[in-house]
């Protein structure tokens, strides 16, 4: 087996580039930004139902301690989006760094409606895919989304994430149980440009 050094330190300075997008700490003061977002009934069904985040505070309470402040990256971090000269369209997310393992699950949300669909999520998958596996060091990387998402199952597929199992009637979202597809991409597989 081979011993890698997971550098968790380098995702509190990223400044990741995609070919269309720029990944950066996301900031407190931006949980309002993202809370509105999941509220959105476009955004809401993939990310637990509406009202799972009833207040801007809430959300923040809970997401703060290890996704915001930055002062554990392994327990998780999230990155802005930025598109066009710096207009925050989105959120993608590390969860908690399993060092021994180099692995981690990411989640991702195109907040802003007229940058869904176009190849911004993508984007930025890719450029995040980059860094975690070259600059921090991953060895795999894992996410999960529902089974009628075909939109965001299209474009984890298009940069090489493969399907790796299905959690059958794992959630109840807006009165209706919801499969959940697995997927998973490891270093060696990440096609780089």
């Amino acid at each position: 087996m081979t011993t890698a050094t997971v550098r968790t330190d380098a995702i509190e300075t990223a400044d990741v580039r995609g070919a269309r997008t720029r990944l950066r700490p996301m900031r407190p003061d931006e949980a309002s930004t993202f809370h509105g977002w999941l509220s959105d009934p476009d955004v809401a069904p993939w990310w637990g139902g509406s009202g799972y985040y009833r207040t801007p505070q809430q959300f923040l309470a809970d997401w703060e301690p290890h996704y915001f402040d930055g002062s554990r990256p392994e327990r998780g971090r999230c990155f802005a989006i930025e598109a066009d000269g710096g207009r925050l369209i989105g959120m993608v997310a590390t969860n908690e760094i399993d060092t021994h393992n180099r692995s981690t699950e990411i989640d991702i949300v195109i907040g802003e409606p007229d940058y869904r669909g176009r190849g911004y999520g993508t984007d930025a998958i890719r450029a995040l895919l980059g860094f975690l596996f070259d600059t921090v060091g991953l060895h795999r990387v894992w996410l999960a989304t529902y089974q009628n998402n075909a939109r965001a199952r299209r474009a984890y597929e298009k940069v090489g994430f493969r399907e790796e199992g299905l959690a059958r009637q794992s959630d109840w979202v807006d009165g209706r149980w919801l499969d959940t597809v697995l997927y998973g991409i490891l270093a060696h597989e990440f096609a780089r440009d």
